[in-house]
């Protein structure tokens, strides 16, 4: 398997519904960390204009903490630094997950087909301690043109033969 060619990863809370109105600044307090992007419900969304060039507001609370992007991807590091940055307390986790939706979001950039990271059992355990949904977004990089790699058309002539194998095996 190859390596991911970027990853990127961020502790998410958002309302259990869309329209659930949170403050921001509670949360920091809670937590003792800064977010890296946050807004309430009617926030002004200072980098969008609807068609007619009128202002946009915000119709949803988040409350976002990142880590930088990392090239070659380290997911293992991103997710552990992550918690890192958050308390221990199981009490605030419990308080949390009453009243929000917390994720912890990962995006992949592939460099070729097949390619990834495995997580290792202690960011599981860091994951699973703290009962936090892993969300993984996947992106081919476009960069990589998988028609011009021999190794990849190969593999997909394979898959073609043999379904068409199990197909013919399933119609005797």
């Amino acid at each position: 398997m190859g390596v991911l060619k970027k990853s990127v990863a961020s502790f998410r809370i958002f309302g259990k519904t869309r329209d659930q109105q949170f403050d921001p600044k509670e949360i920091t307090e809670l937590l003792g960390v800064a977010p890296t992007r946050s807004h309430a419900i009617g926030d002004l969304n200072e980098r969008y204009f609807n068609r007619t060039g009128q202002r946009h507001f915000r119709d949803f609370a988040k409350w976002i903490v990142s880590v930088e992007y990392r090239t070659p991807g380290d997911l293992n590091s991103q997710i552990k630094e992550l918690i890192a940055m958050l308390p221990d307390d199981p009490n605030i986790w419990r308080q949390l997950h009453k009243d929000y939706e917390l994720t912890v979001f990962c995006g992949l950039w592939l460099e070729c087909f097949n390619s990834g990271q495995p997580l290792d059992s202690e960011t599981l355990r860091l994951l699973s301690d703290r009962n936090l949904c892993l969300d993984l977004d996947i992106y081919q990089d476009p960069d990589y043109i998988h028609d011009e790699d021999e190794e990849t058309l190969e593999f997909w002539k394979q898959v073609d033969v043999n379904s068409k194998r199990l197909t013919n095996k399933d119609a005797e």
